[in-house]
């Protein structure tokens, strides 16, 4: 929120969030892959985004770099002959080589003043009212399906449309010609251009759908707005999220992570508009549903976070009108292969879930909806294309960020109850296959919470995880039941179970199959378990494993973590006692 400035202007608050995520892209692109330049150019309204790498500042120096780096960086506010101005750069003198700096300076110069006499009426128009160089842009636009390449000595320079025949602007990227790369790094830098071009438009056309849309309001406006005044809304607002707010061992909210995250409520308050959070959740269902869930489909569980989500709203409206927007962005998509978890299961459960959800306040998009022309298959590799970090670099994350590498423990911890081990399989072969991929779930986690943090760079951050609470907010949507072996469960990882007193909470299959809960349904068909007072005697048994390790079931019920219980032989023959 810092780098929004607020904000009483003509400016829409989407434009400014649209410039900030595609900056964002752009030099995340541009530094990946060490490009000299990379830049969006819209056409209505015009607006520029450009990146330079620090080192291409610092390295390319040639008089024709220079003003086309002038060029790429102009207001905003400037006219449509600036436009022109630089792909005519482009289309002129990239076509004609970069060699002669002076050469390049004096065709620069031609150009401007052209551009001078077009601006002052002292050159004739075409018959449409534009000069010559808008009237070429608007050929290229109009046929340009797939860009253009344009070739120097020193450069290779992209042109691509953003939208259909170029209809929102163009996408320009330069490299150096002389890198040395190998043939997979050049096709991994190709994949990660389409991957941008495809972005870009997306973030342009839909950014409105994503709760990026909503226009900052005039004094008058705000002084009408409050029911009650602004630092009683947000002390109001402030004491309905203490009650999702996780609170972990190693919470860090009262030092450092309430500052940040009140700086940004008073930011969204301040201007009268929704308070925007985003949070990554709602994979897909587990496929544990002999342990976890009733089914591989969403039920009374997703219902039970979507009703407290539309709460925890309506809650606000009422004490702030302009209320809040929460983006659900679901991540089933990047996640799956490391589960074994077949796509149409994703796809069904986000159906699934957005018939679920009624709160106008709440919405819900996916890596489809940000790369939707990318095949199905590759949509995670094309997020790794661009935001993706190598396996040693995750260790190197895993070995320096605590909240990291608590989620990565985590996902081990899931992965021995969700992958399937062939029969005989011995508990290191199990170790090595969960541990392995957690890795690649990490690697997955840290390029799509990168992706978010480029879509949504205003937004807060929350977390279904259990953050420090400074830079990603962690929250419980749905409280498990007591006794659990979790603290906090996910809707997805568990079932409904409705308690004797009328409180809905999230409970195991088999916890809850162990305690003799009834299985029900409701009428729109959701299942969901009911406390009662039947109870089925425990069954419990004992597994010897190698190594001196005792594996104990309880029911049908999995052992916490791993599946084993470490402890010496002379305790072994105590405890079976």
């Amino acid at each position: 929120s810092t780098g929004v400035q607020a904000s009483r202007t003509s400016e829409h608050t989407m434009q400014i969030a649209t410039k900030s995520s595609t900056q964002k892209i752009l030099e995340v692109f541009s530094s990946r892959h060490n490009l000299v330049h990379a830049s969006a150019w819209l056409t209505d309204p015009l607006m520029v985004y450009a990146s330079w790498t620090q080192e291409a500042k610092e390295t390319y120096d040639s008089e024709f770099l220079r003003q086309l780096r002038e060029a790429a960086t102009l207001p905003k506010t400037t006219n449509t002959l600036n436009h022109n101005k630089f792909i005519q750069i482009l289309e002129e003198q990239l076509k004609e080589s970069t060699k002669s700096t002076e050469n390049t300076k004096l065709s620069l110069e031609r150009a401007e003043q052209q551009l001078k006499e077009a601006a002052e009426g002292t050159k004739p128009k075409t018959p449409n009212g534009n000069n010559e160089i808008i009237q070429q842009l608007e050929e290229f636009a109009k046929s340009s399906n797939e860009g253009k390449t344009i070739e120097t000595d020193n450069y290779t320079s992209y042109l691509l449309p953003l939208g259909t025949h170029s209809n929102l602007g163009i996408l320009l990227i330069v490299e150096e010609k002389n890198q040395q790369k190998d043939p997979q790094e050049s096709e991994q830098q190709k994949y990660a251009r389409e991957v941008v071009q495809e972005l870009v438009t997306s973030v342009l056309v839909n950014s409105p759908k994503w709760g990026l849309e909503s226009s900052p309001k005039s004094q008058a406006e705000l002084e009408t707005l409050f029911p009650v005044s602004l630092e009683d809304s947000f002390a109001r607002f402030m004491e309905e999220f203490e009650k999702l707010r996780k609170k972990p061992k190693h919470d860090e909210w009262e030092p450092k992570g309430r500052l940040i995250f009140e700086s940004k409520v008073r930011h969204f308050m301040s201007i009268g508009v929704p308070i925007a959070m985003v949070l990554p959740s709602f994979p897909f269902k587990s496929s544990n549903t002999k342990h976890k869930v009733i089914a591989r489909h969403a039920d009374m569980a997703e219902k039970l976070a979507f009703n407290r989500l539309q709460a925890f709203g309506d809650a606000v409206r009422s004490f702030y009108p302009p209320g809040m927007s929460l983006v659900i962005v679901s991540d089933g998509r990047v996640y799956s292969s490391q589960f074994e978890i077949d796509i149409e299961y994703v796809l069904s459960f986000q159906r699934e879930i957005k018939k679920l959800n009624t709160s106008s306040d709440v919405g819900i998009i996916g890596l489809g909806d940000f790369l939707p022309i990318t095949p199905e298959a590759s949509k995670r590799a094309g997020l790794l294309a661009l935001f993706g970090q190598s396996l040693e670099q995750v260790d190197e994350i895993l070995r320096t960020n605590a909240d990291f590498n608590r989620v990565y423990c985590g996902f081990k911890k899931f992965m021995a109850e969700e992958l399937h081990f062939p029969e005989g399989t011995v508990v290191k072969q199990r170790r090595v296959k969960c541990a392995g991929a957690a890795r690649e779930m990490m690697k997955s986690n840290d390029a799509y919470a990168r992706l978010v943090e480029c879509l949504f760079p205003h937004h807060i951050r929350l977390s279904i995880h259990a953050h420090s609470n400074v830079e990603k907010v962690g929250v419980t949507i749905a409280s498990m039941i007591p006794g659990s072996d979790m603290q906090w469960g996910t809707p997805w990882h568990n079932c409904a179970v409705l308690r004797k007193n009328g409180d809905w909470e999230l409970i195991r299959k088999n916890m809850a199959l162990v305690r003799g809960y009834e299985l029900k349904e409701t009428e729109d068909g959701l299942p969901y378990f009911v406390e009662g007072d039947k109870k089925i005697e425990a069954k419990i048994e004992f597994e010897e494993e190698e190594k001196g390790n005792t594996r104990v079931y309880i029911g049908d019920m999995l052992p916490e973590v791993t599946g084993m219980c470490k402890e010496p032989v002379e305790k072994k023959q105590k405890r079976r006692q």
